[in-house]
């Protein structure tokens, strides 16, 4: 089998500038398969050499032309470019068998190229759908419910625009089964609303590990710790649990509305404790995810954190989403205030080997690849949620299509890892 030769041109700001794809090296010039120009971080065109008119498609759409930046002048930390050998003006690398990467000149130059999209599993998807370039993102975040049984105050995912609550299960589970046909796809993420509200949870987790995805949920852990028997019930099928803390006073949780019922029952951190040392018994990996808003900004967690052993901590600034959160506003937080937060627990978190991960609004915005209750692809790029067709009327492809993405800032918040 011919082996496509793929060369890489960077211009003299140290922006990508040109990748042509041929099958013979002296051709790559004259005659490749096909190439793709940058101007300043942005692609301009993909060139199909093998059409008789040459079927020059221009990327991005000029409305979503933001979406698809690959590098920002004024941002540094999205230049992986300056990592490259520019000793070379043209990187040369074979690659491609089957469409999988087997052979590589320069491994640590392929991963930093693949941040932005190259060397994906299935180079037939670059050539014939070139969006797919921008749309590979590992991870599905999938929104199984509208119901939760806690009102917290900065929540960004009410969905009341939706006529339904959640899929019937059957259907849920083709959605799954239509992710895992797709190579790209590794991870699955399961949240709400709650998601341990939605009956049958674990046949939903259970189905999606069969399926070789990699299973993840996102919970306020009432649930589970009102029932201590049912985490057993996600052995050997849940990788990782993800716990929603904003802190560990009870006060603060009434104010923030983390709590369940006219009594007002929060989440303790003995039994949150309890729950994560199951977890370890289990197999399960646990992560913390944490939204700093005004009312929590002080706070300082980071010791009881790293009781509760997570792979990660998130910390997330409170997102506004129109129609989702509108009186959240009252309790957003500036940005000396969020980073008053990460200030002042970072370090304890890094004395005591926890991994932080910051998210403020620019990271947390398009860079999420969702689905909703009802089964469609959503997304958050407009300030509000925009919605696919439904995804089992049209197919996992259409949807995705009509849901843009700004990939570079998923690799950026450092999004694609797994637990195993």
């Amino acid at each position: 089998m011919v082996l496509p030769i793929v060369t890489y041109e960077i211009s003299e700001n140290k922006y990508l500038k040109r990748v042509r794809y041929s099958l013979d090296i002296n051709k790559i010039d004259s005659n490749p398969l096909f190439h793709i120009e940058f101007v300043d971080g942005y692609i301009q065109n993909i060139v199909d050499w093998q059409c008789p008119d040459f079927k020059n498609t221009i990327y991005p759409n000029p409305k979503f032309q933001n979406f698809y930046i690959f590098q920002d002048q004024n941002k540094a930390t999205y230049c992986k470019e300056g990592n490259l050998d520019f000793s070379e003006k043209i990187l040369i690398f074979r690659g491609f068998e089957d469409y999988e990467v087997k052979y590589i000149r320069n491994v640590e130059i392929e991963n930093e190229l693949g941040k932005y999209g190259f060397f994906l599993p299935e180079l037939r998807n670059i050539i014939n759908n070139a969006e797919l370039l921008f749309k590979y993102i590992p991870t599905i975040n999938y929104h199984l419910i509208k119901s939760c049984n806690m009102d917290c105050k900065h929540c960004f995912s009410d969905y009341n625009e939706l006529d339904e609550d959640k899929l019937p299960l059957e259907q849920s589970k083709q959605i799954i089964s239509e992710i895992a046909k797709k190579k790209f796809f590794k991870k699955i993420n399961f949240s709400g609303g709650e998601p341990t509200l939605c009956p049958k949870i674990e046949e939903l987790i259970r189905f999606a590990k069969e399926k070789g995805l990699e299973t993840s949920m996102v919970t306020n852990g009432y649930n589970l710790i009102k029932n201590p028997t049912w985490i057993d019930k996600f052995s050997n099928c849940l990788d990782l649990l993800t716990l929603s803390l904003d802190g560990f006073d009870e006060k603060l949780n009434i104010k923030i509305g983390r709590f369940v019922g006219k009594t007002k029952e929060t989440v303790l951190f003995d039994d949150i404790f309890r729950l994560t040392q199951k977890c370890e018994s289990l197999g399960i990996k646990i992560k913390v995810n944490t939204v700093v808003t005004k009312l929590n900004y002080n706070e300082i967690i980071a010791d009881k954190i790293a009781e509760l052993k997570p792979i990660r901590w998130k910390i997330l600034r409170i997102l506004l989403v129109k129609y989702q959160n509108n009186k959240a506003q009252e309790f957003f937080p500036t940005k000396e205030e969020y980073e008053t937060f990460v200030h002042h627990n970072k370090p304890i978190a890094d004395k005591l080997g926890i991994k932080i991960i910051t998210e403020d609004n620019e990271d947390m915005t398009g860079s999420y690849l969702m689905i909703s209750p009802d089964g469609k692809f959503f997304n958050n790029v407009e300030g509000k949620h925009s919605y696919s067709e439904p995804i089992l009327e049209v197919g996992i492809d259409r949807a995705l299509k009509q849901t843009p993405l700004r990939r570079e800032i998923f690799y950026k918040r450092k999004g694609d890892y797994s637990v195993n």
